[in-house]
């Protein structure tokens, strides 16, 4: 057997989270393969566990770990309600949250105290439009730090959020958000590849014209282009 290229030292193992949680288990383990098994064979024991040791902002508790153990088909935490948004913004406020680059951009960094306040500044807009538990938000932006903000003021609420990129075409774009009939659309007015800026208005005109659940778009300036949709945005 060949030897391995790299071993950690008794500081790092020590210092990593997979151990803390080995300690944290109600089990004594000897190694790491001992606690794989026992998270097969011992599965509700093993994610109740996780589900403390991990400080999981939760609303409800759970009433079952696991129900019908089934796979595909099983039911994890049956009772619980949680808000992915307020997991996600839980951080340390001075530590770094999100650190964003883009062609044409200058680099952003926020800590997880400015993308709070980010998040609920936008949060405020997006009760202004009614959006609430079960609105769905589309965005057809690209990875920046902007549609971060969006996608965690819009799940915050309980509203649901579907995305795609924007260099998908029309099709594309339509068979994605036309399952899901969004009632808001967001999206840049372009965007940067390559060295080259592209125009997303004939996108999204043609977007418009096929899904008509959509009631208010959200524009976002991404780059210095002029673009006029066939709908009232803001």
């Amino acid at each position: 057997m060949s030897s391995p290229l790299w071993i950690p030292s008794d500081e790092k193992i020590k210092s990593s989270l997979i151990y803390k949680f080995m300690n944290d288990c109600p089990v004594d383990f000897e190694s790491y393969f001992d606690l794989h098994k026992w998270s097969i064979n011992h599965m509700e024991d093993f994610w109740s566990t996780f589900w403390e040791f991990s400080g999981i902002k939760y609303s409800k508790e759970y009433t079952s770990v696991l129900e019908n153990p089934v796979m595909p088909g099983a039911r994890w935490f049956s009772g619980s309600e949680l808000n992915y948004a307020e997991n996600l913004l839980s951080g340390n406020p001075n530590q770094t949250a999100i650190i964003s680059l883009g062609e044409e951009r200058d680099e952003v960094y926020l800590s997880f105290s400015e993308l709070n306040e980010k998040v609920s500044s936008v949060q405020k807009g997006l009760i202004e439009l009614g959006v609430e538990k079960g609105t769905i938000v589309a965005g057809f932006v690209p990875n920046c730090v902007e549609t971060v903000i969006l996608m965690l003021a819009v799940t915050s609420l309980g509203g649901i959020w579907t995305s795609c990129s924007p260099d998908f075409g029309v099709n594309g774009v339509v068979d994605r958000f036309g399952q899901v009939n969004p009632h808001i659309l967001v999206t840049s007015n372009g965007y940067s590849y390559n060295g080259k800026n592209f125009n997303l208005e004939e996108k999204v005109n043609g977007v418009l014209e096929t899904i008509d659940s959509i009631n208010h778009i959200i524009e976002l300036n991404y780059i210095d282009i002029e673009s006029n949709f066939n709908h009232n945005s803001i």
